[in-house]
């Protein structure tokens, strides 16, 4: 048997070969309508109306960050910027909102930068904010994740440039255009914008090449989230928040959780949708940004309404309590005969598949979740051990196969 490489935990999902189809249903057990015998996840499930509980950290700089736009951890770092003019990143101290240090992106403008996120060797700003829905110089800023440090003080910019692959219409409309845009994040080897539609408030998911040059945003999905879409966070297991606010008074704000779907098919699995508050209490919610166990930090910009000024802040949320565990189409205790060890683990881990018919030839698949090939094995029943390291982050589908049947489950990885 061959073996390969990984340096992260690859949680995996495997179905015993004597079940020849997967019963698909609500695979989450804080879900309502939790269905214990479903193997495969179908996006089905329902959650009772929960309040995310935000603590205030503290306020933030003003009037530098009266209108923080976007936020980003990077090497346990906070950093945000604003969106008018200014075309600098501010490294930010989370107990008393202090400008740090400033990072000038040059070779670049600030039209209206919206949100940040990041990959593993990038750092993306997204200067694409369209109120009136007539631009046609969206861009996206990108420089390596090595100058994003407390010792780097400018940085020369690579550009993205792109257009939205449905918009035909660049009549000014001040917001009241369906091709706003302040959201994104970088998953599965692309970049992925959530637009801010002030006229139906949905949102579109739009997949975009990380690549300087001249690209186009392909439509991809829609969804409902009832209110416009500020910001965007992603973990390396594929939960995905989005931040969002209503524009009417009192400007409810909230967010939206997507998880366990397939590929980067955002909409396609769990989704939940979390109160935060008004705008009255929490100004107007423009940045989010999360770490990898469910932590994360919220900004506002100043909003200001009659005798209403709620200066710009910084707070803090916790969304552990809410993933149940986080590979909720996958019960490795359901399953008898697997198991998997260390788990969770950084390092190496094996993977034990019990209950293959002695004498009977299988065939062990590991895919990317987009279907490149990553590893494959032929065993011949009996116990089957697995050591890995070293796998890119993302989500991996393990497939056995006996003959033509195909025995699938997809399981999201943490690490």
């Amino acid at each position: 048997m061959k073996k390969f490489i990984l340096p992260v935990l690859l949680l995996l999902l495997l179905i015993n070969p004597s079940i020849i189809f997967a019963q698909a249903g609500c695979t989450d057990p804080l879900a309502t309508n939790y269905d214990a015998q479903a193997l495969v996840n179908d996006g089905s499930c329902v959650y009772p109306p929960a309040s995310l509980s935000v603590t205030e950290l503290t306020g933030l700089a003003t009037p530098l960050f009266d209108e923080t736009s976007g936020i980003l951890i990077q090497n346990n770092n906070l950093w945000t910027h604003v969106d008018d003019s200014n075309t600098n990143l501010f490294r930010v101290d989370s107990t008393n909102g202090a400008m740090l240090q400033q990072l000038t992106l040059t070779n670049t403008s600030n039209n209206n930068w919206e949100d940040i996120t990041g990959s593993q060797d990038y750092i993306y700003v997204g200067d694409f904010g369209n109120n009136y829905g007539n631009r046609t110089n969206l861009r996206i800023y990108r420089i390596p994740t090595t100058s994003v440090n407390d010792t780097t003080y400018t940085c020369t910019a690579d550009t993205i440039s792109f257009t939205f692959s449905d918009q035909t219409d660049f009549t000014p409309a001040p917001d009241n255009t369906r091709y706003d845009c302040e959201a994104f994040v970088f998953y599965n080897d692309s970049l992925h914008l959530f637009s801010k539609d002030w006229v139906t408030k949905w949102t579109r998911h739009y997949a975009l090449d990380p690549s300087p040059g001249q690209h186009v945003a392909e439509l991809r999905d829609s969804f409902y989230v009832d209110g416009l879409v500020t910001s965007a966070a992603i973990r390396h297991d594929g939960v995905l928040v989005l931040l969002c606010y209503d524009n009417v008074i009192p400007g409810p704000c909230f967010a939206w959780m997507f998880y366990d779907y397939p590929g980067s098919e955002f909409f396609n699995g769990n989704k939940r949708k979390f109160s935060i508050g008004s705008a009255v209490t929490y100004g107007q919610t423009e940045g989010i940004c999360l770490n990898e166990n469910g932590y994360g930090y919220i900004t506002n910009e100043r909003f200001t309404y009659s005798l209403i000024n709620v200066p710009p802040k910084l707070w803090s949320f916790d969304l552990s309590p809410y993933i149940s565990p986080l590979t909720t189409a996958v019960r490795n205790t359901d399953q008898p005969g697997i198991s998997v060890y260390p788990n969770p683990s950084s390092k190496d881990h094996i993977l034990t598949i019990d209950g293959l018919a002695a004498g009977t030839l299988y065939q062990i698949r590991i895919t990317s979740i987009n279907g490149t090939l990553t590893e494959e094995y032929s065993v011949q029943g009996g116990s089957v051990h697995i050591s890995t390291r070293s796998f890119m982050p993302g989500n991996y589908i393990v497939e056995i196969r006996s003959e033509d049947t195909v025995l699938k489950r997809k399981k999201i990885f943490v690490f």
